[in-house]
């Protein structure tokens, strides 16, 4: 089930293959990825990491490697709830990486919640009430 979600939840990340986090455990030494979101999938009441697959362990360029730091800087701050903390971070990011839509889809998320808070107790999971894509 989870599987079928996150092959389907590429289109939203704009990434080509997402794993979950036993995937992730199972792989650990021999995968470089990226997190890229807490998630809740419908039927479901524990959240699961999502990570998206980067490259073989010690295959990921220094640039990239850098980019997937920044990001985990903001993924923290939007996390807590610092939204703008979070776009001080991604927007420099999104104008180094054009292209890449988790990135896009953070400055979405982080300009909504600022312009409408969520409600107290927010955990900072996004749920799929549905299949996507």
């Amino acid at each position: 089930n989870l599987a079928s979600r996150l092959e389907s939840a590429n289109r939203l990340y704009g990434t080509e293959i997402l794993i979950g986090e036993g995937t992730f455990a199972l792989a650990r030494e021999h995968v470089e990825v990226r997190e890229v979101d807490l998630v809740r999938v419908k039927g479901k009441h524990r959240p699961v990491r999502v990570f998206e697959l980067l490259a073989m362990k010690g295959e990921l360029p220094a640039e990239e490697r850098a980019r997937v730091e920044t990001f985990e800087q903001a993924l923290i701050a939007y996390r807590r709830g610092e939204f703008a903390r979070a776009l001080e971070i991604l927007v420099p990011l999104a104008r180094e990486t054009r292209e890449d839509r988790t990135v896009t889809l953070y400055i979405e998320r982080c300009k909504a919640y600022l312009e409408a808070p969520p409600d107290e107790g927010w955990d900072g999971v996004y749920e799929f009430k549905q299949k996507t894509g």
